[in-house]
Order: C-alpha cells, then structure tokens, then sequence
C-alpha cells in the first residue's frame, strides 16, 4: 500500500501475453494507513506506461491510477496511453480530492464549537470531472492515436463503489467529497458518455 509498483518482473515474464492489466489502489487507502491525510497513492510514471507499451504489445484492456495536478490534466499521460496500439477499453482512476487544499463541509452535524476539528474536508481537485470533460478526455486520446481502436473509456474521480475493497466503514458527521464515475464510447464517429454519482455508497458509508 502506497508502495511504488516495479513493473519490470512482470513485464519480463508476461508482457508478450499480456491482454488484460489493472493497478488500481483507492484514494483514501494510504492517508489513513499512514495517519498522513496529504498522502497520496502511487502511480506510474509517463516513462512506466511507455515500458508497458513497448512490452505489452497486445495489451486491449487497461485500468490504472493517473495522478493530476491542480489546474490541468495530466494530457503527457493521456497521450502516452493513446499509443497501445491495440487497446480497446481504458479505464483512469482520477484522484477527487486536492490534500493542499481544505474546506468546510457542507452539511456537519457537530457542535459550532467543534467545526474546526470535525467539518474540515480537503478541498476538490479541478478541473472537477463532469460529462463535458470525461467527454474531452475520450477525445484527445482519440486524437492522439495513429489507429483509433479505443471503444470505450471509464473515467472516476475517487474512491467509487468502495465497497469493492471493502475498507473501513462508519457514519461521519459531515457532508463528504462525493465520488464520480463516467462511461464513455463511441457510437456512430459520436462520442457518448453516461455519468454516475456515487452518493449513498451502497446505501453505506465506505472511505
């Protein structure tokens, strides 16, 4: 857990084969591991995701994290991932939230006197992922591919359906940073995108 991966065993024994590969670590894992709330995961470099498509040839699905800073996207490791030239179906974790930036909840259920302690959430990392944006995303990888066989592209933006690592759970008293997910494909030369907000978790909190 928040451990960078070393991709090289792996692409040196599977890579020819390899058609499928997911690297994926929720959000919230290593800031609460670690008692660190400015942590955040590990994610490959441009320059590793350039050893998998020079070792990976046949690679047609992919899921794996993307780091972005503030006020851009990461468009260095979106045109890195237009170079596979045979995948299909791409799926980028984006990180929701901003660890050097605070705000107050929206909704906290404490004591005023106790806001400060209690009702202080990280702020949200914009460009914030909307059906505008996941859209361009699609897009400018398309744009970039020599081949477009890209049909589809999921886009998330936190720790969506966390139930899936399981994780802790409990009930907290403010508004959290809601999670997002976009489905994107293409459909007649037209990109098409549905969105989903993960709001209840499941009808549970997960973090």
């Amino acid at each position: 857990m928040g451990r960078p991966l070393n991709m090289t065993p792996i692409l040196e024994t599977h890579g020819a084969s390899l058609e499928k590969l997911s690297i994926h670590e929720f959000e919230h894992d290593c800031r609460y591991a670690t008692g660190n709330s400015t942590w955040v995961r590990s994610v490959l470099s441009v320059s590793e995701v350039e050893q998998i498509v020079l070792s990976a040839p046949n690679l047609k699905e992919l899921t794996l994290d993307v780091y972005r800073s503030s006020n851009k996207w990461p468009n260095s490791m979106l045109k890195v991932l237009s170079k596979f030239p045979h995948l299909a179906r791409l799926t980028m974790n984006f990180n929701l939230e901003d660890p050097s930036m605070s705000k107050y909840a929206e909704r906290c259920l404490v004591d005023e006197r106790a806001r400060d302690k209690y009702s202080i959430i990280h702020g949200l990392m914009e460009p914030q992922l909307n059906y505008t944006t996941a859209g361009e995303i699609f897009h400018t990888i398309r744009q970039y591919q020599a081949d477009t066989k890209l049909r589809n592209v999921t886009i998330s933006a936190g720790d969506f359906r966390r139930r899936v690592g399981g994780g802790l759970r409990f009930i907290p008293h403010y508004e959290w940073n809601k999670p997002v997910r976009y489905d994107c494909w293409m459909e007649e030369n037209m990109i098409k995108c549905t969105g989903q907000h993960d709001i209840h978790f499941d009808d549970k909190v997960f973090l």
